[in-house]
């Protein structure tokens, strides 16, 4: 697009937004007469009324509103350019970048970036998102590393295992009987469900132990987030099958946890790219995630009386 053509657009919009020329050339820090230049420029060039002129007042046309969709688009996705350069700006100050999927990014990475940081004075950008834009970050070269779920593909990153744990059901305080240690799939059927999404690669694993009576779940509330399972069950939305380390920070006062006869598991690997090489740095956060897992696992252990590793 030419300079002039921007211009134009941008005082064209001012216009819009502002409803007259004079407040358009205030937004705009120019004189009242540019203002009026830049939109004949506009009108000439297109041979297309945009304004009709009523007592020095600009009244927009039909054609102006029809056009004032597509500035828009056009100006919002400037902006979002101008955010990503920005970010990306940022992340290469920092020295070491990481994203994380949920299940590891809301309690434990912060615990291990902030052992990092006590050793290391070095800036970290650290971002949790969903699985599939972590890899995206990791595969476009933005971040150093970083743990996904296990089902997203990433045949062009090296890639390890970090963690695979059993899900566990949990539900409020006191709706199960105590006695009860373990749950079957049927014993689903007889509470309100709180699910992860459709696609989500451990409720179709569910729903296949289950087969035709995954139909009969009465799922109360659909969420992408194991966290949400765990903070909705924790208000007494019903059961829900959940990631451990993320239903670990509810346990004990504000849900129990069981396991299900039917072992659903929650994988996640960590990667990075095949032609970087990490620093000494992320290879020491990556360690320190490590033992924070591996501390978080033992505690949960204990608290359950069983290994959700098994």
């Amino acid at each position: 697009m030419k300079i002039n053509m921007y211009r134009e657009l941008e005082v064209f919009r001012a216009v819009m937004l502002a409803g007259s020329t004079s407040m358009a050339s205030k937004m705009l820090e120019i004189t009242q007469p540019a203002v009026s230049q830049q939109i004949k420029k506009l009108e000439s060039k297109y041979d297309v009324v945009l304004f009709e002129r009523n007592r020095g007042r600009l009244v927009p046309t039909r054609e102006a509103h029809a056009l004032m969709e597509e500035v828009e688009t056009f100006f919002n996705g400037l902006a979002m350019i101008d955010h990503k350069l920005r970010s990306l700006k940022s992340s290469v100050k920092s020295s070491l970048r990481l994203a994380v999927h949920p299940a590891y990014g809301n309690f434990l990475a912060p615990m291990a970036i902030a052992r990092f940081r006590q050793k290391f004075d070095v800036p970290v950008f650290f971002e949790v998102c969903s699985s599939a834009s972590a890899y995206q970050r990791v595969h476009s070269g933005e971040i150093d590393f970083g743990i996904i779920a296990n089902e997203i593909e990433t045949k062009d990153c090296e890639q390890y295992n970090f963690c695979s744990a059993r899900g566990l059901i949990v539900s409020p305080p006191g709706l199960i009987g105590g006695h009860v240690k373990e749950l079957t799939t049927s014993d689903l059927l007889k509470y309100p469900f709180v699910a992860m999404n459709a696609e989500d690669h451990t409720r179709l694993e569910l729903e296949a132990h289950m087969g035709a009576a995954a139909k009969q779940l009465d799922i109360a509330v659909q969420t992408p987030y194991a966290l949400t399972v765990c903070e909705l069950v924790a208000q007494g939305v019903g059961v829900g099958l959940a990631h451990p380390i993320v239903a670990s920070s509810y346990l004990p006062d504000k849900l129990e946890a069981r396991l299900l006869d039917k072992e659903v598991r929650f994988t996640s690997k960590l990667i990075f790219r095949k032609d970087s090489r990490l620093s000494l740095e992320a290879k020491e956060l990556i360690r320190l995630l490590r033992i924070q897992l591996e501390g978080d696992i033992k505690r949960l252990d204990n608290l359950l009386g069983f290994s959700v590793l098994d």
